[in-house]
C-alpha cells in the first residue's frame, strides 16, 4: 500500500470533517466569550477570567476548555467539552474505523510494519498541524464580532507545548 495515498485520504477526510464542524465551533466560542458556555466556581465572575486553555485529546481530537484567573488558578468548574452538541468526535467514527481497518489489512512483515509506523507518524504530525490551524481560524472568526480580548492557548492534552491564540 502506498503511504502517501493513505496519508492523503485521511488528511482530506479530516479536513472535510473540520469544515463541517467549523460553524458549530465558532458559535460555541462566541458563547464562551459572552460568558454563556463555561460554568465558573461560585466566587468568580466572567470578569475574573484571565485566559482560556483549550486542549485536545490525541486520539479522538475532542477539545476541552477551562478558564484561569490572573493567579493561574482554575476558576471553571472542571473542563467542558467543546462541540458537546455534536454526536460524534472530531475524528469521526467512520475515519477511526477506516484507520483501524487499514491497520488490520496491513501486512505483518517488518517492512510493512515499518511503513505503517511511518504512516502513523505522518498522520499524527499532520493532524496536529491541521487541527491547530483550524482552531486558530475558528478563534479569529469568533473574536471578530466580540469584545472578548483575553488570552487563549491551544495544545495537545498533557503537553507543555501550547499555541498562543491571537
Amino acid at each position: 500500500m502506498e503511504i502517501e495515498k493513505q496519508h492523503q485520504y485521511f488528511i482530506q477526510a479530516l479536513n472535510n470533517r473540520l469544515c463541517l464542524l467549523q460553524q458549530n465551533m465558532v458559535a460555541n466560542l462566541k458563547m464562551l466569550f459572552e460568558g454563556d458556555y463555561l460554568p465558573l466556581k461560585n466566587e468568580y465572575s466572567f470578569e475574573s477570567i484571565e485566559c482560556f486553555y483549550f486542549e485536545y485529546m490525541y486520539d479522538s481530537l475532542d477539545i476541552v476548555v477551562w478558564a484561569q484567573d490572573i493567579q493561574e488558578d482554575v476558576i471553571s468548574i472542571g473542563a467542558k467539552k467543546m462541540l458537546s452538541d455534536i454526536s460524534d468526535s472530531i475524528f469521526s467514527k467512520e475515519l477511526d474505523r477506516a484507520f483501524y481497518d487499514l491497520e488490520e489489512q496491513w501486512g505483518e512483515t517488518e517492512e510493512e510494519l515499518d511503513a505503517f509506523d511511518k504512516l502513523t507518524e505522518q498522520l499524527d504530525q499532520s493532524k496536529d498541524e491541521i487541527l491547530t490551524k483550524w482552531f486558530v481560524e475558528c478563534w479569529i472568526e469568533a473574536k471578530k464580532d466580540s469584545a472578548y480580548n483575553q488570552r487563549g492557548f491551544f495544545s495537545i492534552h498533557d503537553t507543555i507545548y501550547r499555541t498562543s491564540l491571537p
